[in-house]
């Protein structure tokens, strides 16, 4: 499909990262992969630790997050981040 033909999903994405997380490789990456799939939607960047993103995901302040570990707070978020590397 080309661009002409993209559905645009998003009008803003709230995510979370944390501020130790290298900025080369899969956030930047990610980042800017957004950005062309999405160019009219608004990218809400958030530093949290990884604890917070879980809690502000939960509570529905935030659509995704980067995060080095996840704590176990809920079986729910056990394969999120097995599918966010893969996808």
């Amino acid at each position: 499909m080309d661009s002409s033909h993209q559905i645009h999903l998003f009008r803003k994405l709230r995510v979370g990262f944390t501020e130790s997380a290298t900025w080369q490789g899969v956030v930047p990456d990610s980042f800017r992969q957004f950005r062309q799939q999405q160019p009219d939607a608004e990218l809400q960047l958030n530093p949290l630790s990884s604890l917070q993103q879980v809690e502000a995901i939960r509570a529905g302040r935030l659509d995704a997050g980067f995060v080095f570990h996840i704590p176990k707070t809920g079986r729910e978020l056990d394969s999120s981040s097995d599918s966010a590397i893969d996808g």
